[in-house]
């Protein structure tokens, strides 16, 4: 063999091993990159934050529309006590209920009838726990006025079954107790 020959056979030994030594360490740098990616992406607390501050969380549907807010309600709110809380919407955008507390110290959950059903106020089903810890639970009537109301105060619980009779303008209510069972009749509002 040549010295020439020798050269360039050893410039290609030397270029392959060069090339040979690039891609080792490439591969090494990808499967390190992957190595941290899958661990990073594997654990439980990816992408987690110990906390969000914010005055107001909504929750949208795939069309855009709120279906969940967490806020408080605005001072200006026509309400018995300002509530802090979560409110749900149908689809429509309507408020349908919600969860949360009052300033009044009471904690509150609420369902409401879809907009245009039965009586202008929308309300149907609620429980509500007092500041003095008494717990109701009430059904309100399509016509506006309570059907059912279970009350737990002090120790002992009532128990309200009302009708109203339209044509009498009147409304009935029977009150049961443990000791007790007796029947109301006021006058419708």
């Amino acid at each position: 063999m040549h010295e020439q020959d020798i050269a360039v056979r050893l410039e290609r030994l030397e270029h392959g091993l060069r090339r040979r030594n690039l891609l080792a360490a490439s591969m090494f740098a990808l499967g390190a990159s992957l190595a941290l990616i899958g661990t990073s992406v594997a654990t439980p607390d990816a992408g987690v934050v110990p906390e969000i501050r914010t005055y107001k969380l909504t929750v949208l549907d795939s069309e855009g529309r709120t279906r969940v807010q967490i806020a408080e309600d605005t001072s200006d709110i026509a309400r018995n006590s300002r509530a802090t809380g979560m409110t749900i919407y149908d689809a429509k955008g309507d408020e349908r209920g919600g969860i949360g507390t009052m300033a009044n110290g009471s904690a509150v959950m609420a369902l409401d009838a879809p907009v245009g059903v039965g009586y202008k106020v929308r309300d149907r089903a609620g429980m509500r726990v007092a500041p003095d810890g008494t717990a109701v639970i009430t059904a309100l009537s399509n016509e506006g006025s309570f059907a059912a109301s279970l009350v737990a105060q002090g120790n002992q619980g009532r128990l309200e079954l009302s009708r109203k009779d339209s044509a009498r303008g009147e409304i009935s209510t029977r009150v049961l107790t443990f000791d007790s069972d007796s029947t109301k009749v006021e006058k419708a509002p």
